[in-house]
């Protein structure tokens, strides 16, 4: 193994440790990035005795991927490391296809690494797929976050991405496979400039030209993801100490404190709130900025109505986006819209204007679950414990004059 390569991986394992007996997933393609990376692995897996599992997805996107994916399965059991090849089955995107099969292949990898209770999923993005990423985003006008391109460690669906060879040149790999003897694949798509990236790719020899080579580019997205880190820290904190997420499903922010802070954090913040009320983690830049730096009274943004009254900046679900009433059966945990319900009775909910709301604003008050039944409840909408939760459902409602209701934002329940 090359110094460079060992020196890459002993940096990731330093902050990524991984425990004597782990076992870890590799995504191999069969190109000279993913094999230099399984066999690189697997090498230092035995030094330290953790162990590695290789997988393939056969997209079936070109003639050749079958072939592709027997090939590497022969190096990695000439290796001694343990293979997998998942196949797409199906029909296959017409349109868009690059962005299509890279959405498959983790969907695919990802279910393969609950399956087998592995809990991290290397890959072998390097500081050309950096680059590339990092132009890609600055010419849509992407911010701090967009341009901090790839994390080195990323959580999705609950697997760990990890991507050690994001400051190597992927010549370096290369050369490794060359001097181990191993033949690797070069996908057709690589240089068709229909893709996106295909294009950065082929101006990335001028870019380095004016010095901005893919390891500059690389350690000037690591500093923006240390000031994203910086940003986020300082959201976080406002978020903890001064907005109210209501039970009932709405947010209060004092309008002075979040109006006196600086633009980027207010659009965090915004971010922090609309997802938690709303549930929308995409709402656009340009629209957060129009509503941060316009004022508006009243305005619609990512499936929400935020509403300035006085010294508050209410944030509540669209009405509109809600789901319909529906009935919930007695004594029965139902999910509906965001919350979760329980009910001594059966009782119907739906958006409308909740008792006891009548200081909230008219618009967010609607947006409160409503519930009606044929005998008199009592409603409680809280942030529940799992002692609180069976607590509460454990009362002899005979007893009351009035059957409870208990409901609680799903999100709640994961605190």
């Amino acid at each position: 193994m090359s110094e460079i390569i060992r020196k890459a991986l002993d940096s990731f394992l330093s902050v990524c440790p991984l425990a004597v007996g782990e076992v870890v997933g590799v995504g191999v393609s069969g190109g000279a990035d993913s094999l230099c990376l399984a066999l690189s692995l697997a090498e230092l897996a035995r030094a330290r005795g953790f162990r590695v599992r290789a997988v393939t997805v056969d997209h079936g996107l070109r003639p050749e991927s079958a072939d592709e994916a027997a090939a590497v399965a022969e190096v990695m059991r000439t290796a001694g490391i343990p293979h997998e090849t998942l196949v797409w089955e199906g029909a296959k995107p017409r349109t868009r296809i690059e962005e299509k099969a890279r959405e498959k292949r983790y969907e695919m990898m990802l279910n393969w690494c609950r399956k087998e209770g592995i809990g991290k999923l290397f890959t072998a993005h390097h500081a050309g797929d950096q680059a590339e990423t990092f132009w890609a985003r600055l010419a849509r006008g992407s911010g701090v976050d967009g341009l901090s391109a790839m994390a080195p460690v990323r959580r999705q669906s609950g697997i760990d991405i990890c991507r050690p060879f994001l400051s190597v040149d992927k010549e370096v790999l290369k050369q490794e496979l060359f001097d181990r003897g191993i033949v690797w694949a070069e996908d057709g798509m690589n240089a068709d400039e229909a893709y996106e990236r295909v294009r950065w790719r082929h101006r990335q020899a001028i870019l380095s030209d004016m010095g901005l080579t893919p390891v500059v580019i690389g350690r000037t997205a690591d500093r923006l993801r240390r000031a994203r880190a910086a940003l986020d820290f300082y959201a976080d904190r406002f978020c903890a100490a001064l907005v109210y997420f209501a039970p009932a499903g709405y947010a209060v922010l004092p309008a002075a404190s979040f109006d006196a802070l600086p633009l980027e954090t207010q659009i965090r913040v915004m971010q922090r709130v609309l997802t938690r009320v709303g549930g929308d983690k995409d709402v656009s830049l340009e629209a957060l900025e129009r509503y941060i730096l316009g004022h508006p009274i009243r305005m619609t943004l990512g499936g929400c109505l935020l509403v300035r009254r006085r010294d508050d900046l209410f944030v509540a679900r669209e009405v509109a986006r809600m789901a319909p009433a529906a009935v919930v059966p007695a004594f029965q945990k139902t999910a509906w819209d965001r919350f979760w319900i329980w009910a001594a009775c059966p009782v119907c909910v739906g958006a409308g204007k909740a008792v006891g709301y009548d200081a909230l604003p008219h618009v967010i008050r609607c947006s409160v679950p409503n519930v009606s039944a044929d005998e008199a409840v009592s409603v409680h909408f809280f942030r529940p414990n799992e002692k609180e939760l069976e607590k509460s459902c454990r009362l002899d409602y005979k007893k009351e004059t009035e059957r409870p209701v208990y409901i609680w934002m799903k999100e709640d329940e994961k605190d």
